[in-house]
């Protein structure tokens, strides 16, 4: 588990385990460690109809088991570390597969080789050797090839063993190549903001990291004492060695290779997968050229670099992280014995080592004897002291790749898959190989409040007992630059994103975006900055009964969910000011103002309001297109596309897109693109190094002053609703709520999305509460009750805020001070006072005066008097003391609390397309 709770991104990169076949001079084939020189296959033993092989001369050897040479059914892997499925970001399947596989052995004992992809991995050229390989040969054959390989290894020794001859050879054959001028697939790291791991993205998993460094002085040791501890001391070819695993292997002794590091690392970097004995002197000839042209130090660190340790891992530092997940900077004595000591065979066709602690936990004691073996021999070379090794009786506790998690399993999933996209935007498509280190906006902090407020696993109080249908999904956005520093949008990177935008593949090869939910009311936001473009002010007066205009289609005209004004500021029902309509969330007056428009161009203005605050998705609910804002012109769109309900919210948007537009008017309407990548690294020449990213500078695309005074109106909200702040802490939202309509399923009602979205100077974030699913049913609450916008949305949005803000300990903030803009008397406004007749023209003594005025000549109506009846956006958020409806802190007007119905739910109509 990583720091923030998530599951840790296991690396498992690479192609089905496969088995080294007999090579022409039979014996197994050479797998980038093993030098083959014609051993007859290894008899049947006890374990798994292996061959037992004596792995070394020291206390602690380990009895090692070989493939049986009959005809048999190959293992099924038990572990598959390949990309196969959904396996890279977006669900795209990734091929498992290594540019330079590494599975070396030992020059003293005889081994079998492989790993996942490419050459000696499982299923590439070299693996271990398939159990219905080729019978054992007849003795007269055999003695046959007996001879030619006697002839063969001895004029093969006598060239090698010639210093003379071995200089001239190697003056023909080509330097070998370090790891940064091979083509190595690297694997991608993304990273929390303070630089803590999210996830680990690869086709190989393999990182490349400095290992001449003191603190990997323990891996190094283990290597070198496993698989040669003679490296310091020949120049590349073990002289000694050669003859030794030539005459045991035609004398029938213990099958031996005498492969040295050094000639490991040539064999893999040159790509020598040839199986003869011209291979093999070219193979020496560039071990001893490199050790002309190279440090021994130099040498081994590119060969920890690109050695396969099983589990699918590359290199000593995946390694580490897969086994015992820490760097291999970290690792001590026993771990790294334990990662050395899985060189010799790193598959043994299950997926896994038989050395891997884990292979058999109920009988480990092959791994122990390995590990064990390990240790003896660092003691030999001085390495680690007796008393230190005798220490030692048990195996590390290391991961079990049962619970290791993939990328995508949990909340950091879409966040990754939203970094995805943007790098591609970036022009940056080799994610998965490219070695990068990507640092995200994610702020740890942030985001665990975040989780702790819209995730249903984290047990917040009001998720008790929810349906299971019921989900929600949460963007935090910092005003002032655009990172994110929050995100959820699910708990899977392969499932639907409910939060950002989704992308899929169409038959054409093309992709497409989808997603989003009808934003409601909350999608207001944005009526209201075209309105004030328009010259309109928030004092102007509007009707707000319900209406039933010719374009709308269907039996149903625009109603404010079933309430009716009986006070407001103005004169209800139909002389209410723009401001009241807006805390109070009534339809009517916005769908007015988009009618009223000249030439029908309210929505297109509409639909450029939200563009220019930050919307870049919108969905056509009639056809089901998602159109991309920043590449069409609103004027194109609408109305033909987007009709006069957009002025309410009926076309969805995504969660993502509505934090922006809501942070650009915390942020006085300057807009920033939101982000997730702050930045994005490369090793060149063994050196991070930042690439630089076309990042958007801030741009006044919301005139300031409009801004401002849409603030001013949207922070009397939440102290309207119930849900202020802790602390007096300013602030500003708005609610919205979309009924459910299905006609394939008219016996079910009730809402189907509901948002608070809202912004303090510091932060602004956008809830939405739905459900989530293919196909989606109405949201109740555990007692059957609908969901509105001011219930569990706002329970979580307010968790959330507060949390957010103790955790990054961010004082409050004033909103700057709203200015009156726009004319009261502006035409579009068709508010009608209509006083009712009066017994007293002048209605001097107010006992005689009509409800509908207190008598103090303010035309207030009973304003004054009734302020006991509070209210809420869904009646379940209460309201202010005595119904004043919250405080007002830059000036604003506060209007009276009328008695609410029960939601101010938009209704579900599906006009112009």
């Amino acid at each position: 588990m990583s720091a923030y709770g998530h599951p840790q991104p296991y690396r498992r990169r690479a192609d089905d385990a496969g088995h080294e076949p007999y090579d022409s001079y039979g014996g197994y084939e050479d797998s980038y460690a093993v030098d083959s020189y014609g051993a007859d296959p290894y008899p049947e033993d006890s374990y798994g109809g292996r061959a037992v092989a004596s792995v070394g001369a020291a206390a602690g050897r380990a009895r090692v088991t070989m493939p049986p040479a009959g005809p048999q059914e190959p293992p099924r892997p038990r572990y598959d570390w390949s990309r196969s499925g959904s396996g890279g970001p977006g669900g795209r399947p990734a091929a498992g597969r290594a540019a330079v596989p590494v599975s070396p052995g030992v020059g003293r004992a005889p081994v079998r080789t492989g790993g996942p992809g490419g050459p000696g991995g499982p299923g590439g050229p070299a693996g271990t050797r398939p159990r219905g390989g080729p019978a054992r040969r007849p003795a007269r054959k055999r003695k046959r090839h007996w001879l030619r390989n006697s002839i063969l290894i001895t004029l093969a020794v006598l060239i090698i063993s010639a210093g003379g001859g071995m200089v001239a050879l190697s003056y023909y054959v080509d330097s070998v190549p370090p790891p940064d001028r091979l083509e190595l697939d690297e694997a991608s790291t993304v990273l929390y903001g303070d630089g803590k791991e999210m996830a680990s993205l690869q086709e190989v998993n393999r990182e490349i990291i400095d290992t001449r460094v003191p603190e990997l002085a323990n891996i190094r040791n283990a290597v070198i004492a496993a698989e040669d501890e003679d490296f310091y001391d020949h120049s590349g070819v073990d002289f000694r060695g050669i003859v030794r695993a030539a005459w045991n292997n035609v004398t029938g002794g213990d099958r031996q290779g005498a492969s040295t590091i050094d000639q490991q690392y040539a064999r893999a970097a040159a790509n020598l997968s040839e199986d003869s004995y011209s291979r093999k002197l070219q193979e020496a000839a560039m071990a001893y050229k490199m050790n002309q042209e190279l440090t021994k130090d130099e040498i081994l660190d590119f060969y920890l670099n690109t050695i396969y340790l099983g589990r699918g891992a590359y290199g000593v530092q995946a390694a580490a992280q897969a086994y015992f997940d820490k760097p291999a900077a970290e690792l001590t004595v026993p771990e790294a014995a334990v990662i050395a000591g899985v060189i010799r065979i790193p598959d043994d066709g299950t997926g896994m080592s038989p050395y891997d602690p884990l292979h058999d936990p109920e009988s480990p004691q092959v791994a122990l004897e390995r590990m064990g073996y390990v240790l003896d021999q660092m003691v030999d070379i001085g390495a680690v002291d007796p008393a230190e090794r005798a220490e030692v009786t048990e195996l590390p506790e290391a991961v079990d790749p049962a619970e290791t998690k993939q990328w995508h399993e949990g909340p950091q999933g879409n966040i990754v898959r939203q970094v995805q996209f943007e790098l591609e935007r970036m022009g940056i498509t080799d994610l998965d190989t490219g070695g990068y280190r990507i640092t995200t906006t994610i702020d740890p902090e942030v985001q665990k409040a975040a989780l702790d407020a819209a995730r249903r696993k984290n047990k917040a109080g009001y998720w008790d007992e929810m349906p299971k249908n019921v989900n929600s999904a949460i963007v935090a956005i910092n005003p002032a630059d655009g990172a994110v520093l929050g995100y959820y949008g699910g708990e899977d990177g392969t499932a639907f994103d409910m939060a950002g935008p989704n992308r899929r593949e169409l038959e054409d090869g093309t992709f497409e975006w989808y997603g989003g939910r009808a934003p409601g009311s909350s999608f207001k936001v944005y009526t209201l900055i075209a309105e004030l473009r328009e010259g309109i002010s928030f004092d102007s007066h509007w009707q707000t009964s319900e209406y039933d205009p010719d374009w709308l289609e269907g039996d149903d005209p625009i109603r404010n969910a079933g309430r009716v004004a009986e006070s407001c500021e103005g004169r209800a029902p139909d002389y209410c000011t723009l401001r009241w309509s807006t805390q109070y969330s009534y339809n009517v007056p916005f769908a007015h103002f988009s009618e009223a428009v000249p030439d029908s161009q309210g929505p297109a203005k509409i639909v450029q309001a939200a563009k220019d605050a930050g919307i870049r998705l919108i969905r056509n609910t009639g056809d089901g297109t998602t159109y991309d804002l920043t590449a069409t012109e609103p004027t194109e769109l609408a109305p033909e596309h987007f009709f006069h309900p957009v002025a309410f919210g009926q076309y969805p948007v995504t969660v993502l897109d509505h934090a922006s537009g809501l942070a650009t008017l915390a942020n006085r309407g300057v807009y920033h693109e939101p982000h997730f990548v702050a930045s994005v690294e490369k090793k060149i020449n063994g050196e991070w190094q930042q690439i630089e990213s076309d990042r958007i500078s801030g741009e006044q695309r919301v005139e300031q002053q409009y801004a401002d005074a849409i603030t001013g109106v949207l922070s009397t909200i939440p102290g309207i609703n119930g849900f202020p702040l802790d602390g007096d802490r300013p602030a500003a939202a708005k609610t919205g709520t979309w009924e459910y309509d299905d006609p394939d399923r008219p016996d079910l009602e009730g809402n189907n999305d509901a948002w608070v979205v809202g912004y303090t100077p510091q932060i602004a974030a956008a809830v939405w509460v739905g459900d989530g699913s293919d196909e989606p049913e109405p949201i109740k609450d555990q007692f059957g009750n609908d969901i509105g916008s001011s219930g569990l949305p706002a329970q979580i949005w307010q968790r959330f805020m507060n949390d957010a803000h103790a955790a990054k300990e961010l004082p409050p903030e004033q909103f700057p001070q709203a200015l009156p803009v726009g004319n009261p008397q502006h035409p579009y406004a068709n508010g009608e006072q209509g006083r009712p007749e009066r017994p007293d023209d002048d209605c001097r003594i107010p006992l005689f005066c009509d409800e509908e005025d207190d008598g103090d000549g303010d035309g207030d109506g009973d304003r004054d008097r009734d302020r006991d009846n509070g209210g809420g956006d869904n009646g379940d958020g209460g309201g202010g003391n005595d119904g004043e409806g919250g405080t007002d802190d830059i000036g604003t007007i506060v209007p009276p609390s009328p008695t609410l119905p029960p939601d101010d739910t938009d209704q579900n109509q599906d006009s112009g397309g």
